[in-house]
């Protein structure tokens, strides 16, 4: 039972920490460049990931996984992508 209750609320907060995390970055009160930062973000995306991923398989109401997923999988992606073209400049 707590499981579930980690995973309902754990991809709830990731979620909209890591929505928060792309509007501090967009506005840019936080540098975007800053490593921990960057770390922090990339953090809570693969965490929003993989619990989205869980909830789709335990809860019925599935409207929030599915977006957190779509938007996690783009994130992450944009992210390797910016990784790749890091390492090719350097």
């Amino acid at each position: 039972m707590e499981d579930k209750k980690y995973v309902y609320y754990g991809l709830r907060v990731s979620f909209w920490m890591m929505v928060l995390c792309w509007i501090v970055a967009m506005i840019e009160f936080i540098n975007p460049e800053n490593v921990s930062f960057a770390l922090l973000w990339v953090a809570l995306i693969v965490h929003t990931f993989v619990t989205s991923i869980i909830h789709l398989v335990k809860y019925d109401k599935k409207g929030l996984a599915v977006t957190s997923l779509v938007i996690s999988s783009c994130l992450l992606f944009l992210v390797i992508i910016g990784f790749m073209i890091g390492l090719m400049s350097v």
